[in-house]
């Protein structure tokens, strides 16, 4: 089941205007990106909070927690 990231796209439309110039900017290849916002790819951790700096935003406005199956205990503690 594909899940688009929607919030991720928009964000890179908002701050770059397409994912061509984000690719530039990220030095990630286009095909990543896109596969990525399709959710066909999973990002690191280090690596979405990198895309949040870049795109100028939180890292959870832009990745959700629950799509990276992280154990919540994780991101807020016990």
């Amino acid at each position: 089941s594909m899940k688009i990231n929607w919030q991720l796209k928009k964000r890179i439309a908002e701050i770059c205007g397409s994912q061509a110039d984000f690719s530039k900017i990220a030095e990630v290849p286009e095909a990543t990106i896109s596969k990525v916002i399709r959710g066909r790819q999973g990002v690191s951790l280090s690596e979405q909070r990198r895309w949040a700096v870049l795109l100028r935003c939180e890292t959870e406005e832009i990745f959700c927690a629950v799509e990276q199956k992280i154990p919540i205990r994780e991101i807020f503690g016990d």
